[in-house]
């Protein structure tokens, strides 16, 4: 199994609810995680002794070209509704009372990678706790309709389904074998 791997370009993203309900972030073009950690330094001497770490959390920022009212629906606690027009289609709030607290979801990101002997591999990250919201709502002449997505990733022993994790982390990262993806 691979330890290395060299990968470029998103090619898969993904958001799980409680219920093992997974919708796909349609058109990814981009997902970042950011860690923020929180640093206490305790002092003597005229020095700092040692420097203590907290509150560990990671910042997400993504982003598709495409909009996926199903994806919305999961991340912001909304429903979606028929209209039944005319014109007939599908709606969702955005905005509401339920998006100060948005439900807790799992985020899966993949990379096409290679290994270190140029085996096709996928680097996987998993964000097991994440709360995630709409960051950006645009349209412009011309170009792609984005959606964009903003939240924070929380440490949790349990998936997202309740099951044990085998620690206490953030997020997971794996590198899969192809036949495994």
């Amino acid at each position: 199994m691979a330890t290395k791997a060299y990968g470029a370009g998103i090619r898969h993203a993904e958001v799980m609810n409680s219920l093992a309900e997974v919708v796909d972030f349609e058109a990814v073009i981009n997902v970042d995680g950011t860690m923020q950690i929180e640093p206490t330094e305790i002092k003597g001497d005229d020095e700092v002794k040692v420097t203590f770490y907290h509150s560990q959390k990671i910042n997400i920022t993504g982003e598709a070209n495409a909009w996926n009212i199903d994806l919305v629906e999961m991340i912001t606690g909304n429903s979606q509704l028929a209209v039944v027009g005319p014109p007939v289609g599908d709606e969702i709030a955005i905005g509401t009372d339920s998006e100060t607290n948005p439900p807790f979801v799992q985020l899966r990101t993949q990379t096409r990678a290679k290994d270190t002997t140029g085996n096709i591999v996928t680097i996987e990250i998993v964000y097991h706790k994440v709360q995630l919201m709409i960051e950006n709502l645009a349209q412009a002449l011309e170009t792609e309709m984005p959606l964009s997505l903003t939240g924070v990733a929380y440490k949790t022993g349990l998936d997202i389904e309740g099951g044990a994790l085998e620690s206490t982390r953030i997020a997971t990262v794996t590198i899969l074998d192809v036949d495994n993806t």
